[in-house]
């Protein structure tokens, strides 16, 4: 320290630039180390944490989206989903529901330390078809989007957990 003093005093530029971007590069080398290192915790905490977090969200978003007075969908509507989930599942496939997922990455400090991404959203595929009973097209499209929203729902309240967990203040979304 005295060295980066000395020289910033005495007026030298050359060794004033070399005394201050090494003080600098040492300083922020050690900082940066420590940082990547509590980075690493957290990710590692919140990624252990992902599956209980995310059971909880998809419990809420059900809720919101497909249960209750103010569901997006029929009764019949979700009857119709519940009927193409055991169909998909029944073909081999995955079905649709507890098929999303999810997880956490380093995100960009300002906004969310940790963001949480959804890397499968459910959803009825193009090619499936119940024979004559098939759903039209507007209507797979209509699911698929209510199957997006519930998606990103889960993801948003997953989210907040994870914002909960590192200490940040809630961070609107864009």
């Amino acid at each position: 320290m005295s060295g980066v003093v000395r020289a910033v005093t005495d007026g030298d530029e050359r060794r004033r630039g070399r005394a201050l971007r090494g003080g600098r590069t040492t300083i922020t080398s050690a900082h940066l180390l420590i940082r990547m290192e509590a980075d690493r915790r957290l990710l590692r905490g919140a990624r252990e944490r992902l599956d209980g977090w995310t059971y909880t969200a998809r419990d809420r978003a059900y809720r919101e989206l497909f249960a209750g007075d103010d569901a997006a969908v029929t009764a019949e509507e979700r009857q119709l989903l519940d009927e193409v989930d055991a169909e998909l599942a029944g073909d081999g496939d995955d079905g649709l529901w507890g098929t999303d997922e999810y997880a956490v990455v380093m995100g960009h400090p300002k906004n969310h330390p940790i963001s949480v991404v959804c890397t499968r959203h459910s959803e009825i595929p193009a090619s499936w078809s119940r024979g004559g009973e098939s759903l039209t097209e507007p209507e797979r499209e209509q699911f698929n989007d209510l199957l997006w929203d519930y998606c990103e729902r889960v993801r948003r309240y997953v989210q907040d957990e994870v914002n909960e967990f590192v200490g940040v203040a809630a961070v609107p979304e864009e």
